[in-house]
């Protein structure tokens, strides 16, 4: 076979990705067929195939088998591939280790991590804990012990901070072998009680030990609501060079809306998008209420946001403290956008969905984005604004 250079094997890749973009499973397996090829190709396959090593679970599929098995199977590459140090760590800690051959592994996997699903990672040490440590292989019980009881309770002998220190060692292989992380995924779904009572995802930023995995983070998905508010605020303090943010509550979970509760999601909000220096796309998904600080934060990104989506966001309690239409005059100022998505939204206008028509119609009359190309609006909306987006949409 004619000898690819890495260069060209990568832009069949990109390829592929598009050729497969409804269906990363069945693009998962193609690429893997290429590592049999020869030597080359699987140099050049393995590094792509462990750079987004976890795929994520939804609910509508946590009984595929073929999934949790895969990823089960990554966490226990990653513990063959651990040096003898790390691996004696393991050891000391009570976990039974996968065997492995004389050599070691071939390939430093861990270095090539890039995008990381942090909860899907979990599920998947847990996983691997269950069958290889506990040896539960049925599936009924499985279900049970993961999604409805506390994990630390399945033995005596077996709790917490079992799962921690497994966790801890994983992430600290990471810092050992140079882990770069540039897509951070904090979005839970379907997750055990104990992830958030023992805020796992506080090991990214104890004492800043992990900052040198996520200080070079450009793409950031997280569930405000979810996560610990110290750990966000931290996060704001070491990642300060992203280009997408995708902040997310789930209204699905009942929170008492408490002026507290809002106060702090809100200061979680500004000081993620404030801190960033040049953040290119934002989305904010599923905050039933919306406050000032998030249109003051929106204001330090006027001059590199190309991308604002809002998704399920209540502007009246906005309104009803200002007396006027702030966010619209907020996104004028955004003069470099190229994208805009208003999704389900409230009291951006008249027509019972509060709002201010005068402010409305100065904005359709005033605004100038020479570089949008794109306008979506779903949902409730006044008929001006309606009509204004279908111009960028020809």
């Amino acid at each position: 076979m004619v000898f690819l250079p890495s260069d060209i094997i990568g832009e069949i890749f990109l390829y592929l990705e598009k050729e497969y973009s409804a269906n990363p499973t069945q693009l998962h397996r193609v690429i893997y067929s290429y590592t049999w090829i020869n030597r080359n190709w699987c140099q050049n396959t393995i590094p792509y195939l462990w750079r987004k090593p976890f795929y994520s679970r939804r609910p509508s599929n946590n009984n595929n088998n073929k999934l949790r098995n895969s990823n089960k199977k990554i966490i226990e590459t990653l513990l063959m591939s651990m040096n003898e140090k790390e691996r004696k760590e393991l050891s000391m800690a009570g976990f039974n280790l996968p065997r492995r051959g004389r050599s070691g592994s071939i390939f430093d996997y861990a270095s090539f991590i890039k995008e990381l699903d942090y909860f899907e990672m979990f599920n998947s040490i847990i996983d691997w804990i269950l069958e290889n440590h506990l040896h539960i292989t049925n599936e009924n019980i499985r279900q049970e012990y993961f999604y409805q009881r506390n994990i630390r309770n399945i033995k005596n002998d077996f709790d917490g901070n079992n799962i921690d220190r497994l966790i801890h060692l994983i992430m600290n292989m990471f810092k050992n072998h140079n882990t770069q992380i540039n897509y951070l995924k904090l979005i839970p779904y379907n997750i055990n009680h104990y992830t958030r009572d023992d805020n796992c995802y506080l090991l990214f930023v104890d004492q800043n030990y992990f900052k040198c995995l996520v200080e070079n983070l450009k793409y950031l998905e997280v569930d405000t609501d979810f996560c610990d508010y110290s750990f966000l605020i931290s996060l704001s303090k070491i990642c300060n060079n992203l280009k997408y943010l995708h902040s997310f509550r789930d209204n699905v979970r009942i929170t008492k809306m408490t002026q507290y509760y809002i106060k702090s999601q809100a200061t979680i909000l500004n000081s993620l998008i404030s801190s960033q220096q040049n953040l290119e796309s934002l989305k904010l998904s599923g905050y039933t209420w919306y406050s000032t600080l998030m249109d003051q934060s929106i204001l330090t990104q006027i001059n590199s946001l190309k991308i604002l989506e809002f998704n399920e966001i209540d502007f009246k309690s906005q309104q009803q403290q200002q007396k006027i239409d702030c966010t619209l005059d907020t996104i004028n100022l955004c003069t470099n956008l190229e994208l805009l998505i208003i999704s389900w939204c409230w009291g951006l206008g008249e027509g019972g969905c509060g709002g201010n028509y005068r402010n409305i119609q100065n904005f359709v009359n005033n605004s100038q984005f020479p570089k949008l190309s794109k306008v979506t609006i779903k949902g409730l909306c006044p008929t001006a604004l309606r009509k204004w987006a279908e111009t960028y949409n020809y």
